[in-house]
């Protein structure tokens, strides 16, 4: 017969459980657990932490806790993320949202026109260009992705968020596959992989055993699809785009070397994230 605790109980024995298996801040992530299982939000939670935790909640409960002590990230276990003020659906076909990632949408928000196009390469969940058109309702966004699993999810955030009539969703390798229509500015946003491949190995578990690598690693140094994606940016940019590229530590001085390089004249800013790291690449004519 299972014991029962009450709801804080529960929650302390399963912060106690997180910690001891490494993960950090174990004592919000068994509120949030908690919260997901008894359908509660974390607020409604913490005022019934008195209350017996009992019935078929504790049990789904207990099997989020059990998938969190195997490491599977946090987003995977509760099947969201919360990016720029709203929730996304995720699951191991998409890579997490990250906050930096914020940036390319702030970015893109600050220079784009009415009637823009939006192009968001390497969609993953949706998160970028989703968020742009649930913010502009002025803008069309096309999704590009080379996996279809990832678009399907990417197509569910839209429906979810209201915003499916104004995105387009793509099967592509990068921009293989764009056709701009003919005289439309673009905004151009790219959160691509740029880990280097041997770094896998000084990764988190939830990122390195969870994650899909295609949407992680780019080659030895970690700019083989940066490279590939600047390549084909330049038979496409003109004059009135934008470009806001993702890059990662240490990657800046390399990818702009490589931008005005193929692009001769073009106009190239860093933006920093919140820690000071050089972030976001934006070019433009």
């Amino acid at each position: 017969m299972t014991q029962e605790l009450s709801l804080g109980a529960l929650v302390a024995d399963a912060s106690r459980e997180l910690a001891a298996a490494g993960i950090d801040d174990s004592r919000l992530e068994a509120e949030l657990l908690a919260a997901e299982a008894f359908g509660w939000s974390r607020a409604q939670l913490l005022a019934r932490l008195g209350e017996p935790a009992n019935g078929d909640e504790r049990r789904q409960f207990e099997r989020l806790l059990e998938r969190r002590l195997r490491r599977e990230p946090l987003a995977y276990t509760l099947g969201f993320r919360e990016f720029y003020g709203r929730r996304f659906m995720v699951n191991r076909d998409v890579l997490i949202p990250r906050p930096e990632s914020e940036l390319l949408v702030s970015g893109a928000l600050g220079v784009m026109t009415p009637g823009s196009l939006v192009v968001d390469v390497g969609t993953g969940s949706g998160a970028i260009g989703i968020s742009i058109a649930a913010e502009r309702t002025d803008v069309r966004v096309v999704e590009l992705d080379i996996s279809p699993s990832a678009l399907r999810v990417a197509a569910s955030n839209a429906v979810a968020l209201g915003v499916h009539d104004r995105v387009d969703f793509v099967v592509a390798d990068l921009l293989s596959a764009f056709r701009r229509p003919s005289g439309r500015p673009c905004v151009f946003v790219a959160n691509l992989p740029y880990v280097a491949t041997e770094l896998a190995g000084s990764l988190q578990p939830e990122i390195r055993d969870w994650e899909p690598a295609e949407a992680l690693y780019a080659g030895n140094d970690g700019l083989s699809v940066l490279r590939r994606f600047l390549e084909q940016l330049r038979g496409e940019q003109a004059p009135g785009d934008h470009a806001l590229i993702e890059m990662g530590l240490g990657q800046a001085e390399e990818v702009i070397g490589l931008a005005l390089g193929l692009m001769p004249g073009i106009k190239a800013e860093v933006v920093k994230d919140g820690t000071g790291i050089d972030r976001v690449l934006h070019l433009y004519c």
